[in-house]
């Protein structure tokens, strides 16, 4: 089978040229061409070029660049292209402002006033520790033993005539059903809560281990001195919580990436770098 580099339709063996775009079949595609690399951003700054490259790459993207000459307002100059893949264009094109923006502040002397906002690496899930998860099963619970409570008297009173509210035999029926229901899932919930009462106290003493840990190897000196003329400002963090994170997952392998991310947020935040 043959493909076309430029549509990716696939042709039977025999089949030379694309009937379609013209274009010689391949025996495979690529990764660079099934990724389909469009162009980003052009500059005659190769500082500023650089930078951009070294800031996507960190932030996961697939690059490409090509340089040549051409003719601009000062006369002809070497133009750097910037490439991504089509599907990683639009996050592309918003960290590729991030970097333009900062440079620009940088270079009027504002460095200061406009450091990039910090951004954390994204966590699939948002993480909850289990203190919280505690707290809220067991308000979940009361709740619904008090709602079990009110429709299984509201069905008491309705049955014994000293009210009249439902006449029905069906109505009461739903009445004493949904009190039933209420019931179980409140006992369901406040039998969850004394294994989360013991996670939770063991998770606290992990957390109180963990940021102790980062504390001593990751203080708020060793961090800027990770700061250097090249990687600085949003680039500067993302070296940081890459070292971080990765010191982390070697100490404490065995535990939850999303906790591990929480707590890295949590602990560079309170440097107030």
């Amino acid at each position: 089978m043959s493909w076309c580099p430029k549509c990716k339709n696939e042709y039977r063996a025999g089949i030379a040229i694309c009937p379609d775009c013209n274009e010689t079949l391949l025996e495979e595609l690529t990764e660079e061409l099934e990724l389909n690399f469009v162009p980003l951003f052009q500059t005659t700054d190769e500082e500023l070029k650089e930078k951009i490259i070294k800031y996507l790459i960190h932030c996961g993207r697939k690059i490409k660049e090509a340089s040549g000459p051409a003719e601009t307002e000062n006369g002809e100059e070497t133009v750097f292209t910037i490439f991504v893949p089509e599907k990683d264009a639009k996050e592309a094109s918003m960290e590729l402002r991030t970097v333009v923006n900062y440079d620009a502040k940088e270079k009027k002397g504002e460095e200061e006033e406009v450091k990039p906002r910090h951004r954390a690496p994204e966590p699939s899930t948002v993480y909850v520790d289990a203190r919280s998860r505690y707290q809220e099963y067991k308000s979940s619970g009361i709740m619904f033993l008090v709602f079990a409570a009110a429709f299984l008297v509201f069905g008491i009173l309705n049955v014994s005539g000293m009210i009249n509210f439902t006449a029905t035999t069906v109505s009461l029926l739903i009445v004493f059903g949904s009190a039933i229901a209420f019931l179980v899932a409140g006992i369901s919930s406040l039998r969850k809560i004394s294994s989360l009462k013991e996670e939770a106290s063991t998770e606290e003493l992990t957390t109180e281990t963990i940021l102790a840990y980062l504390k001593e190897n990751f203080p708020k000196e060793v961090l800027l001195q990770m700061e250097t003329e090249e990687l600085c400002g949003e680039l500067l963090y993302f070296q940081q919580m890459e070292t971080m994170k990765e010191a982390l997952q070697n100490k404490f392998s065995d535990k939850d990436e999303i906790y591990l991310d929480a707590l890295l947020e949590d602990y560079y935040n309170s440097l107030e770098l």
